[in-house]
């Protein structure tokens, strides 16, 4: 008999912390933008952590001002990953992260207002320990 272990769905209430992360590299305004669009959501994220694939920090001052704004509403990390290398830059952003649910996105995608709402109904309303959501460019 093959038997298959199952890992218990996180809790999805108000309480459950829910982690963005999120990769960049070099794309200021757009990130700019889905940082607002995140803010706007209708279900707020606890944390967002964006990892810069620049060596020289170029999305920094963006992070730096979207932070001080969201000040005591959300957690924003950032950190630089320098090693050109996305995967390595995600993997940066899960260590990073504190949530016991995790939120992908990249710089360059637009998230809708009921983006992170709907991703979390889904994984809900079907047990699901992951879900794909797809995001728009």
């Amino acid at each position: 008999m093959n038997q298959h272990a199952i890992r218990p769905t996180p809790d999805l209430s108000c309480d459950a912390r829910v982690s963005i992360c999120m990769a960049t590299y070099q794309r200021r305004d757009q990130l700019a933008q889905l940082l607002q669009e995140l803010a706007n959501q209708t279900r707020t994220p606890d944390q967002i952590v964006i990892v810069d694939n620049d060596a020289q920090g170029s999305a920094r001052a963006v992070v730096e001002l979207f932070a001080a704004e969201q000040q005591g509403r959300m957690d924003v990390v950032y950190a630089i990953q320098p090693e050109k290398n996305i995967a390595l830059t995600r993997n940066m952003s899960v260590a990073l992260a504190t949530g016991p649910w995790l939120a992908f996105i990249d710089d360059d995608e637009c998230a809708p207002v009921d983006w992170l709402k709907t991703l979390l109904i889904c994984a809900e309303t079907h047990q699901a320990p992951g879900y794909w959501h797809p995001s728009f460019p």
